[in-house]
């Protein structure tokens, strides 16, 4: 599989996801989860993804696939840093391999002790406007 192929089948799922809330088929939530949904099961070593977004200036998690993805969502919430609120801020891809980056050593503490390797977080963005981020966990190396 080359590596455009997880991202159109994300793409995908979105856009399908997006039209069956803007036809009213499925709520915001739904959309969302099969956003989640989809990365894990298409983008190699995604264990687990979670979508981070801004309410009044302040990040929230509607959905994740799983109770650890949630928990580092909210560690970067507690700490006011970390990779996915990073790429909000500047609207940009955040990489993050935990053994070898020292941007956000509280975050990558905790994530180590659940297990996870590698985080990549993708701004969501409208206009000029960073609505959240795609926060996708890896616990492959």
């Amino acid at each position: 599989m080359s590596h455009s192929q997880p991202l159109q089948a994300i793409l995908d799922v979105g856009r399908e996801a997006l039209r069956r809330f803007l036809v009213g088929e499925d709520d915001h939530t739904t959309m969302l989860a099969k956003i989640v949904g989809a990365a894990t099961e298409s983008v190699p070593g995604c264990d687990m993804a979670s979508i981070t977004l801004m309410r009044d200036g302040r990040p929230s998690t509607p959905v994740c696939t799983d109770r650890a993805a949630l928990t580092l969502d909210e560690t970067q919430y507690d700490l006011g840093d970390g990779p996915c609120l990073a790429c909000i801020r500047h609207q940009g891809v955040e990489r993050l391999v935990i053994e070898s980056d020292e941007r956000w050593p509280a975050f990558n503490q905790a994530a180590a002790k659940l297990g996870v390797v590698g985080v990549l977080s993708v701004p969501l963005v409208d206009d000029d406007t960073a609505l959240g981020g795609l926060n996708l966990y890896s616990k492959t190396t």
